[in-house]
């Protein structure tokens, strides 16, 4: 497992044959940093995903005190490098991006668009968890670095003045395989003081699941089974809910929404929701109650891919 964790960031396929026929265009890889200076205000997600027909990028900064939301979302051809470092670009009209790096030695990402300008380093601060989905139809890898320090700067061009020198929690995934044709998730991430922790209910063809809770806490991560029930609705975006489960306690409340979506004929059609929270509650751990009081993001999708 060790062999993996080192050469799990560069471009990788997984054997899909055995996957049934479709399982060619089940492909998909992504590679996605996510950050939140909280006392800016500023919220970034930096997303490129290898799939079939064609590649998919989203760049995205959110300055959430005043609701400006600046964003590229292109299908575009990325660039992924094999190998034990991540090494992921693309360019076109609408700018560059280039995220490089690895969990060893931190990563660099930057960014240049018409509206964005970015140069952001992130360094994990706790190991890389890692998950699995393998069913006759699916094999599917999830790997995270989830508590990530991050410090940078981003620069609106529409705006001379708006350059912001940030620091805070990052996030760092990347995941590949062949997915199912059809998928519904609510997943939870958030980041405090003294826990951080991923709160995940994914449902895939045939009504089968991907669920896990993991956290971590006091130098040590671990897993809290059992379903969890999310009381989110899109229709009620704004509202505050609740995430609920054995040892999982949570209320969330809403600061900034996004949703996207994407279609293209005559498969693809995405409805994704991102909603930025402020988390409160507690995470049991051992019978003792662990305190929450952080910030995170809900995404709640609806996808045919």
């Amino acid at each position: 497992m060790e062999n993996f964790v080192e050469q799990s960031e560069g471009f990788r396929t997984v054997p899909w044959k055995k996957h049934g026929l479709g399982a060619r265009r089940r492909q998909k890889q992504w590679w996605y940093f996510e950050g939140l200076d909280p006392n800016k205000k500023i919220y970034y997600i930096f997303n490129a995903m290898k799939m079939r027909p064609t590649d998919y990028i989203s760049l995205t900064a959110v300055n959430y005190s005043s609701g400006e939301r600046w964003a590229v979302d292109k299908m575009t051809p990325v660039k992924a490098k094999r190998g034990n470092l991540m090494d992921i670009s693309a360019k076109g009209e609408w700018g560059s991006f280039h995220f490089k790096g690895s969990g060893n030695e931190g990563w660099t990402v930057k960014i240049n668009t018409k509206d964005i300008y970015a140069e952001i380093s992130q360094n994990p601060k706790i190991p890389q968890h890692i998950n699995r989905l393998y069913t006759k139809h699916i094999n599917y890898w999830v790997t995270q670095f989830i508590r990530n320090e991050m410090q940078g700067k981003i620069k609106i061009k529409t705006d001379s003045k708006s350059e912001f020198i940030i620091d805070g929690y990052g996030y760092c995934e990347h995941n590949w395989g062949v997915q199912p044709g059809h998928s519904t998730t609510n997943w939870l991430h958030f980041w405090s003081e003294n826990v951080t922790g991923i709160v995940m209910d994914c449902r895939y063809d045939a009504g089968i699941p991907h669920a896990y809770n993991y956290f971590w806490h006091n130098d040590a991560g671990f897993y809290l089974p059992g379903q969890v029930h999310y009381s989110y609705h899109p229709d009620t975006s704004n509202e505050p809910f609740t995430v609920k489960g054995p040892g999982i306690d949570l209320i969330c409340v809403p600061h900034y929404v996004h949703f996207t979506r994407k279609k293209i004929w005559p498969i693809v059609n995405i409805d994704y929701q991102e909603i930025l929270v402020e988390v409160k509650g507690t995470i049991s751990k051992d019978g003792q109650a662990i305190p929450v009081n952080g910030v995170g993001k809900l995404d709640h999708n609806f996808n045919k891919w």
